[in-house]
Formats: structure tokens, C-alpha cells, sequence
């Protein structure tokens, strides 16, 4: 970067420096005498917009302008994105995320580690509910990938429902016991999964969907109790059929998917996963939420030292740390800070035009005097030639925003690449 910069700041002194040198180098002693002390302007002409430096400032306020209503189109989203409602509680909770892999434990040792650290996380005072999943609730998009290597919209893995001929991608989780009380996501209609199907090696086919899935498959018609068909094990070849015995809301685990992805939940039995996330739901009267962090990593270090923790943290804090909030934060303060510096260079280059400008003009402007020209008519005369550069600038520039909005369409959250009023809207998109 420094040396881009470096090699950026050469080139443009070279660039600009060229104009003038050349001038120098070839002096016209008589011809400079000879010229004229002021600049020769014929009204109406439009000659003075055609100058190079007209044009350097014209082109000064246009880029300001596009970068700051990008900035502006930044921050509505950042902050739409911020308030977004993702379907589950985020206040009075806690999520571990540990991977038994890393300790080299098998699936049995795994399954049977997940079991202990349950039941003690579960009797830590001032925890209410203990569950575990093979997903996070809050995650970036397109960031997960499954097993078979294979990207999904915004999974851990490719759940592809079929449903005639065609094939769904959704959110595909296995989860344990008291997994939609945990995150408080009531159930719309059924069950949860009862203890036999959470059992390793049960040859259980039950299947917990969101209503955008129930929507999608069986769009105004009765969901529960229906089959479907889904891809299961590491290679994705197989097909299982799966019988639905709960629907549960649908929820929105990135912040900045342009629309609810639906999800497909199976019992922890289904597939074993040694990277899991523990969530905790706290009481509302407990210890300090830092002292229950630290007791969650102290029990799980007794449970067993060798399991790495690899995050533990706040429920409520997970949407600030996703790589999608960060980056339309991160392009709101880009934009904001280039598209500030920008405008100071134009409003500087308007002052510096215009100073030279006047100062060329002071034999002309005294004679416009001389000849019975006030001094209002003469201070219109300067700022009519500064607002015009200043309109010209600014419709170009309203062009060009409107041209950025679009290329940066898909970094919005919840506004309008063509967004007439940049700034933040109450509304909770």
C-alpha cells in the first residue's frame, strides 16, 4: 500500500508537472509583454468552463459528491443492518463454540464430552438453558462451507431439498435437546425431538423446518407430517427422506441476506459434528456477564482441559463481529473520509479559481466601475461564475452517485442504490 501511494503521488506530479514545465522551457518574452493584463471573458461564451482548471474543480465536486452519498448510503445500511431483527433473543445469552477435532477425540469421545459439558455448563448459577448446535446463530454470508467443500447461500453445510425435480439450498443444523427454547424461537405447530431421536445411530427421519422452507415446498397447504427428500452424509450422494414434525419461524442468521433463506433442523443423532456451539440462555438476575464468561471457560477447562475453546462470547455482540457488518462499516468510514477530503479540495479549488480569476480581473472590474457598475453587480458578476462551475459539478456529480449506488447495490443493507435522502431512517428494515 505504501508503495502504491508512493508510486501514485509520482505519477501525478509528472502528470501535472509536465503542462507548466513545458511553458517554462520555452519562454516568449515579447509575447508575454505584449498580453493583456486580465482575462478577456465574453459573456455567454462558456469559455471560462472549458479551462483546465474549471474543469479540475468541476471534476473536484463531482467525486466528492459521489463518494459522500456513497458514505451516506453506507451508514443507512450499517445502520439497518445494526437493528435488524434476526427472529431469536439476542439479549441474556451465551455462545461457546469448541471443536473436539482439534483434540483429536472420535465421534464416540465426542459425543460423549458434548454430554458432559451440557449437563455442568447447565448447572452453573445464573444459567437457565443449555443447548448445543453444529451452527452459529449469527455468521457472515457466504462465508460457511460444508463438509464436501461445496459453498453454500449462508450454511454450514448444503442441506438440497428436492421437491419435484427441483433442489432447494437451505440452512441445515443439527441441534440438541431444548435447542428453540434456548434461543427463544417458539414452535408454530408440532414437537420438538423427543430423546429417541437424539440418540447417536437412531435411525430417526425427523425433521424441524422454518415456514419459509414450508412455504417453498408446500405453499398454502398443511406442512407437518409431510416427507421430503434431502442429501445426507459427508459425499452429499444419498438421499434421505425426512418426515416434518415441527415448524418453527423463520430466522435470519446474516444480517445482510437480501431475504430469509429458509432453514432445515435435524436431531443431534443425525450426524455427528466435532465442531459444535453451545448456547446458553442466561436469568435475568445473575452474576455480571463477564464473570459468567469467565466461569463458562473455567467448567469447561474441568470438564476436560484438553477441549480448546475457540470463541466465547455475548450473544448480543455476534452481529457486531460478522465480516458483513464490518465491511458496510468499514465503506461507510472509506467513503466518508475520502469523500471529506475531496470535498475540501474542491472548495478549495473553487476559492483558488476564483481568487485568480478576480485578480486577473481588476482592470476590467474597475472599469465596469468607472462606468457606473455597483458593487453588488460586481460581486454577482464573480459569484454567478462560481455557481455555475458549483451546478456543474453537482449534476455531474448526481449522476455519477447515482451510477456508484448501483455498483455498490449489493453491499447495501436496506436501502436503495438510488436513495434520494442518504441518512438514517427509523425504519427497521
Amino acid at each position: 500500500m505504501l508503495a502504491a501511494s508512493l508510486g501514485f503521488c509520482g505519477l501525478s506530479t509528472l502528470l501535472f508537472g509536465l503542462g507548466p514545465a513545458w511553458r517554462l522551457s520555452r519562454p516568449g518574452i515579447v509575447t508575454d509583454l505584449k498580453e493583456q493584463v486580465s482575462e478577456p471573458v465574453v459573456p455567454g461564451s462558456g469559455r471560462s468552463l472549458l479551462a483546465m482548471r474549471s474543469l479540475l474543480v468541476i471534476a473536484q465536486l463531482a467525486i466528492s459528491l459521489t463518494l459522500l452519498t456513497a458514505a451516506g448510503l453506507f451508514i443507512r445500511g450499517a445502520i439497518n443492518a445494526a437493528r435488524v431483527d434476526p427472529g431469536f433473543a439476542l439479549k441474556d445469552g451465551l455462545v461457546v463454540e469448541v471443536d473436539a477435532g482439534l483434540a483429536g477425540y472420535d465421534e464416540l469421545r465426542g459425543r460423549q464430552t458434548v454430554r458432559t459439558l451440557v449437563e455442568r455448563l447447565h448447572g452453573l448459577p445464573g444459567v437457565e438453558q443449555v443447548s448445543p448446535g453444529g451452527v452459529g446463530p449469527v455468521r457472515s454470508s457466504g462465508l460457511a462451507q460444508g463438509p464436501s467443500g461445496r459453498r453454500g447461500p449462508c450454511c454450514w453445510r448444503d442441506g438440497r431439498i428436492r421437491r419435484h425435480g427441483e433442489i432447494l439450498r437451505a440452512d441445515y443444523n443439527v441441534i440438541g435437546a431444548d435447542y428453540f427454547r434456548t434461543i427463544r424461537l417458539p414452535l408454530v405447530q408440532g414437537r420438538e425431538f423427543n430423546a429417541a431421536e437424539r440418540e447417536p445411530g437412531s435411525a430417526s427421519s425427523a425433521a424441524i423446518i422454518d415456514q419459509e422452507l414450508a412455504g417453498w415446498l408446500w405453499p398454502g397447504e398443511e406442512a407437518l407430517g409431510r416427507q421430503l427428500q434431502m442429501e445426507g452424509g459427508a459425499s452429499g450422494e444419498s438421499l434421505r427422506v425426512l418426515v416434518v414434525v415441527g415448524i418453527v419461524p423463520t430466522v435470519r442468521n446474516s444480517l445482510i441476506e437480501p431475504k430469509p433463506v429458509p432453514h432445515l433442523y435435524v436431531p443431534w443423532g443425525f450426524e455427528y459434528r466435532p465442531k459444535m456451539y453451545f448456547h446458553l440462555r442466561l436469568a435475568p438476575r445473575r452474576e455480571s456477564e463477564l464473570a459468567l464468561l469467565r466461569a463458562v471457560r473455567e467448567e469447561i477447562r474441568a470438564a476436560d482441559a484438553r477441549w480448546p475453546v475457540i470463541s466465547l462470547k455475548r450473544l448480543a455482540d455476534l452481529p457486531q463481529g460478522t465480516r458483513d457488518l464490518w465491511l458496510v462499516k468499514a465503506g461507510a468510514q472509506m467513503f466518508l473520509a475520502f469523500g471529506g477530503l475531496a470535498l475540501v479540495l474542491a472548495l478549495v479549488g473553487v476559492y483558488g479559481v476564483k481568487s485568480f480569476t478576480v485578480a486577473r480581473r481588476t482592470r476590467e472590474i474597475g472599469i465596469r466601475m468607472a462606468l457606473g457598475a455597483t458593487a453588488p453587480s460586481v460581486l454577482w458578476l464573480v459569484l454567478r461564475e462560481g455557481l455555475t462551475l458549483t451546478a456543474v459539478g453537482l449534476g455531474l456529480g448526481v449522476l455519477l452517485a447515482a451510477a456508484a449506488g448501483r455498483l455498490v447495490s449489493g453491499l447495501l443493507y436496506g436501502v436503495s442504490p438510488l436513495d434520494p435522502w442518504p441518512l438514517p431512517s427509523r425504519r427497521c428494515f
